[in-house]
């Protein structure tokens, strides 16, 4: 009967570490954070925008902003020339200090990282000016007394 209990707690250690390690893999693929730079010819910023970086950690904020770069996460490349200039860089942080760069057009309709030029997957100039919305409503806050 001992026999069996220190299979059962052998059994139950391995299945706890793979669990473990499953989790960090999950973890290791969703962003922790990221920081959209807005360059000097960016199409929001020349017009709206006072702000040249926005930092995102909020969960849905990140999830809306990674939408507009589908498979980014594979660093996807094609033979396109790119031919724009950079209006924004995105710098997605993940645990373990990896970072991915992705860069966008002026006019916020194509993006590439590696090579080429891949089309953005929605109104990425939209998103942009709702953040600067709302740090431009967090800084303009009545204090209270």
């Amino acid at each position: 009967m001992n026999f069996n209990y220190k299979i059962i707690t052998i059994f139950l250690s391995l299945f706890s570490f793979v669990y473990a390690e499953g989790e960090k893999k999950k973890k290791f693929n969703e962003p922790q954070g990221a920081v959209i730079l807005l360059e000097k010819g960016a199409i929001y910023q020349r017009s709206h925008s006072k702000h040249s970086a926005i930092e995102i950690s909020d969960g849905a904020l990140l999830k809306k902003l990674e939408s507009f770069f589908p498979d980014y996460k594979k660093v996807p490349s094609n033979k396109w020339a790119t031919g724009h200039r950079i209006g924004y860089t995105v710098f997605f942080n993940f645990p373990n200090a990896k970072t991915l760069r992705i860069s966008i057009s002026t006019n916020g309709k194509s993006w590439t990282m590696k090579g080429g030029s891949i089309k953005v997957d929605g109104d990425f100039i939209a998103f942009i000016a709702e953040l600067n919305k709302k740090i431009h409503a967090k800084k303009t806050k009545p204090q209270k007394k």
